[in-house]
């Protein structure tokens, strides 16, 4: 069971940057392998996501529920392969950085293809989430600071091999 945490620090105060991630077609579209999404309550929506790992490429529908929203904070979610078997929950947070000038965005994921393929599937799971969530919250951050700099990351063969270790 792939379980990924992601922290960034943007110097955007947290105020604007909950204005824009709270409204999720802002950044929907930055979500890495993007196809399209659907709300279907304030508390529902419907993703459609098309994922390339190694050889295998596939097209999935996920169904995903908020579980908790706190206003400017927190916002935890679950999710569920409609077409694939996919199961995880997450959330994100957002702090205030030690000097109040910036945001710190904390997001922790959890995700487990099952069937038989499950066990295969998971070992590279984990490596191309952690790509995906730098993807998207490196999206964000030029959309609201457009001089941002990402720290550097490890090649991905370097990050991959990392993520297996972990």
């Amino acid at each position: 069971m792939p379980e990924i945490s992601y922290t960034t620090t943007m110097d955007v105060p947290r105020a604007d940057v909950w204005e824009f991630v709270r409204d999720m077609n802002n950044w929907a579209p930055f979500t890495k392998g993007y196809q399209a999404h659907e709300i279907t309550n304030e508390r529902e929506s419907i993703w459609t996501v098309k994922g390339e790992l190694g050889p295998i490429t596939r097209t999935t529908k996920f169904h995903v529920v908020i579980t908790e929203w706190i206003d400017g904070e927190r916002v935890s979610f679950t999710v569920t392969g409609l077409n694939e078997p996919i199961s995880g929950a997450g959330a994100i947070e957002l702090k205030d950085t030690p000097d109040n000038a910036g945001t710190e965005i904390i997001g922790h994921v959890t995700l487990t293809f099952g069937g038989s393929l499950g066990p295969i599937v998971n070992q590279f799971l984990g490596p191309f989430i952690k790509i995906g969530a730098d993807e998207l919250v490196t999206k964000i951050a030029l959309a609201l600071q457009p001089d941002y700099q990402k720290t550097s990351r490890p090649l991905f063969l370097v990050g991959w091999l990392q993520g297996l270790a972990d």
